[in-house]
């Protein structure tokens, strides 16, 4: 997403209007460094976590010379499916975008498609300030994501643990605020278009019955979060917050985004049989190409699958569920290094 608003940008070449602050911008980024085409490749070491690879940098030079070469008309209609996509995904995360950087991205991209009098821009722009925040000690700040749904489970999970009865008003608030994120149907996408396969059109999987690690109006479940959200539901022990179908729902989600080495990916189970690592443009990210099966997620996705089948009966969907529970722990096991440990992903190195 970040790279299809930054093609949409330079595409239709749009430039900040001069001034002063720009300029000034320029000289505390380039600075003494001349700015130009000859500088596109200099990256400091100490920021290069992933270099450019030659076939990378191969492919950027072709596209150039491609660039050149097609006019405006030829591009046209690139440029419209580009619009139409980061539009579909402003509408479907509540004109947040998955993360600020996207949303924001975004933002200036179509609005310098429509101008200011969009009104997908306009809110946009208003939903970007949930992502600020600011104190005394450190000013004002852009979170990188909000956490109230994984959070919440989390707490859920430990109040279960230490025995807090469920009747509490912490435990039915927390209960009733959680079960309130879970997506139960497609979000509506204006002119995208809405349902299962409105989202296979724009390469996303089915959301319902996914929690989000923020809530509900992120757009984007992911598959621990909805399986620590199930389970600390399911120990809640409240059927009229969380009833059968809502379970199955959830449990669905998390089938579907099971590898097929068994283990789980984290939005949705990997597409491509090919590594793409060699396209990677990032710098700063490695391994991010695409979804891979996380020891994080595998564990969170096993323990509710196999927690939801339990009770589940006999169904054909229960069935499953244990099968792939089953599978998942044996990608855990196969995962599990020789001194015990396993490789993290999401926030440390080592588990």
């Amino acid at each position: 997403l970040i790279y299809m608003a930054m093609a949409l940008l330079h595409a239709r070449r749009v430039q900040a209007t001069p001034a002063d602050v720009v300029d000034d911008i320029r000289r505390e980024l380039a600075s003494p460094f001349p700015l130009g085409r000859a500088r596109r490749w200099a990256v400091r070491a100490g920021d290069s976590h992933t270099p450019h690879t030659l076939a990378l940098r191969l492919a950027y030079r072709a596209a150039d010379l491609v660039d050149r070469a097609r006019g405006e008309r030829a591009r046209r209609p690139l440029l419209a499916e580009l619009e139409g996509r980061l539009r579909w995904e402003l509408q479907t995360t509540d004109h947040t975008g998955i993360s600020p950087v996207s949303g924001l991205l975004t933002l200036l991209a179509l609005g310098a498609a429509g101008g200011a009098d969009d009104p997908d821009v306009a809110r946009g722009w208003e939903r970007l300030e949930g992502w600020i925040w600011e104190d005394d000690a450190r000013g004002t700040r852009v979170a990188g994501a909000r956490s109230a749904s994984w959070d919440t489970a989390f707490a859920l999970r430990a109040l279960a643990l230490a025995g807090v009865d469920a009747e509490t008003p912490v435990v039915a608030r927390a209960a009733g605020f959680l079960a309130a994120q879970q997506m139960t149907r497609p979000v509506v996408g204006g002119e995208g278009g809405a349902g299962a396969e409105a989202y296979r059109r724009n390469d996303r999987i089915d959301p319902t019955g996914g929690f989000c690690f923020a809530e509900r109006w992120h757009g984007w479940p992911v598959s621990d979060c909805t399986a620590e959200a199930l389970v600390a539901l399911m120990e809640s022990g409240d059927e009229a917050l969380c009833n059968a179908q809502s379970r199955e729902d959830a449990a669905r989600f998390i089938l579907r985004c099971q590898n097929a080495d068994g283990g789980f990916g984290s939005y949705e189970a990997r597409r491509s049989r090919v590594g793409l690592e060699w396209l990677n443009p990032s710098e700063m990210f490695g391994s991010s190409m695409t979804e891979a099966s996380y020891v994080e997620c595998t564990a969170s996705c096993v323990e509710a699958l196999a927690r939801w089948a339990e009770g589940a009966g006999e169904s054909q969907i229960a069935a499953r569920a244990r099968c792939e529970a089953a599978r998942g722990a044996a990608w855990l096991r196969r995962a599990q290094r020789e001194d015990g440990s396993w490789p993290g992903v999401w926030g440390g190195g080592t588990i």
